[in-house]
């Protein structure tokens, strides 16, 4: 029996796994799906105030569609001998879809460790946490989507920080909707730090340092001066990586 092994339990590894399993038809095919989780997580929504709810079932999707879900975590894949190790075990396979996705990689600064991020959704639930029945300052590193849906959110809950080391503000989005984007950070109250970087963070903020080029001052808030510290108004402060 042929058997299509797909590796990763996210959008693109059930989506893999949902197309096999529609085109297969009568034929006799083994369709195996390897993810150490038993959820697929909807990273796109780990911004929300609940990000649990961000959350499928995957025994949910797969199993009316006849694919199996191996739980574990690849360690190896050998293309010679057609295997994929998973926790001490050897799967063989005829064809092989790698979509395992992608991790966050903190910055090498000082203080990395003390940043959050909504990455995964531990990440998310340690973030909420932090933040719950506190209105300090956020400083939110990266004005792409994640960055933004962010700012976005945490806009009502005090004062936000949104720093942004490109001289635009969503530089990935284009200069179409830009606009909108900042109209609307602007009624949020949310102050943009273009053209800057964070270079540490500490129990008591986040120091900001703006690129020697930087010379614009951004529409929707006030630019850093060339070494700043975002001082936190509460106890509930925090940094959060988007970029």
């Amino acid at each position: 029996m042929a058997h299509i092994v797909i590796v990763g339990g996210g959008f693109a590894g059930v989506w893999s796994a949902a197309a096999a399993a529609r085109v297969r038809g009568t034929r006799d095919l083994r369709i195996t799906l390897i993810a150490p989780g038993d959820d697929l997580v909807l990273r796109p929504r780990l911004y929300e105030p609940e990000p649990e709810r961000a959350t499928v079932a995957l025994k949910r999707i797969l199993e009316p569609v006849g694919v199996e879900h191996m739980r574990a975590a690849v360690q190896d894949i050998d293309v010679d001998e057609r295997t994929v190790t998973a926790d001490g075990r050897k799967v063989g396979y005829d064809r092989l879809v790698l979509a395992a996705g992608s991790r966050l990689v903190r910055p090498e600064i000082p203080g990395a460790e003390r940043m959050f991020d909504v990455d995964t959704l531990p990440g998310a639930l340690r973030l909420r946490g932090h933040l719950r029945g506190r209105d300090g300052t956020t400083v939110v590193v990266g004005a792409g989507f994640a960055g933004l849906e962010i700012a976005a959110e945490l806009a009502g809950r005090g004062r936000v920080v949104l720093v942004e080391r490109a001289e635009e503000i969503a530089p990935d989005l284009g200069p179409g909707p830009r606009p909108v984007i900042e109209v609307a950070l602007e009624r949020l109250g949310v102050e943009c730090r273009l053209g800057t970087t964070v270079t540490e963070v500490t129990e008591g903020g986040a120091m900001l340092a703006t690129a020697p080029r930087s010379r614009r001052t951004p529409s929707c808030g006030r630019r850093a001066w060339k070494r700043t510290r975002s001082r936190p108004r509460s106890p509930g402060s925090a940094t959060t990586w988007a970029a």
